[in-house]
């Protein structure tokens, strides 16, 4: 009987290597899961705060614009990327430059006829960068005497924005 309880003993002292192969596997395999669970979670948030941050850019450019056309006398020239406006005492103009990662709109005022044109302090107005968004184009379009649209042509959506002048009486 002696015999029996020293086998059953032995028998009960370790884990076979199959066993360890097998809870390894299931360890690696569980591991693998939750790093592809975070990596997904990562990168969502990633293009979330993208998109918040072009949002931002956005309506920062739209309302820097629209008070500048809402003020303006006259809506002098208007090109896909270049737009010009006469105010009171000077004239304000907009430029859109495109690098291969970044398209910035730029404001610039010129205080005098025939003065130097001074980019603004606080300016480049917007940055947006092309390389997670996607854009076909960002550039503006005269609609009529007293009105301009923004235009962004993203990937999977456009945003367009009209900006009127006001009425001068």
């Amino acid at each position: 009987m002696s015999a029996i309880t020293n086998e059953h003993k032995h028998s009960q002292q370790g884990h076979t290597l199959i066993e360890l192969l097998i809870s390894i596997s299931i360890s690696g395999l569980l591991l693998l899961a939750v790093f592809e669970l975070y990596s997904s979670a990562n990168q969502a948030w990633h293009i979330t705060t993208r998109q918040f941050q072009f949002m931002q850019n956005y309506i920062k450019t739209v309302h820097c614009l629209s008070q500048d056309v809402r003020h303006s006398n006259a809506i002098e020239k208007v090109t896909k990327n270049y737009i010009r406006l006469a105010a009171e005492q000077e004239k304000i103009r907009y430029k859109i430059k495109y690098t291969p990662k970044t398209v910035t709109i730029i404001r610039e005022v010129q205080s005098e006829p025939g003065k130097k044109w001074i980019q603004q302090p606080r300016f480049p107005l917007s940055e947006f960068s092309t390389e997670y968004l996607k854009f076909e184009s960002v550039k503006f379009k005269k609609i009529n005497d007293v009105q301009i649209a923004f235009l962004i042509d993203e990937h999977e959506k456009t945003f367009r924005t009209a900006l009127t002048r006001r009425n001068q009486f």
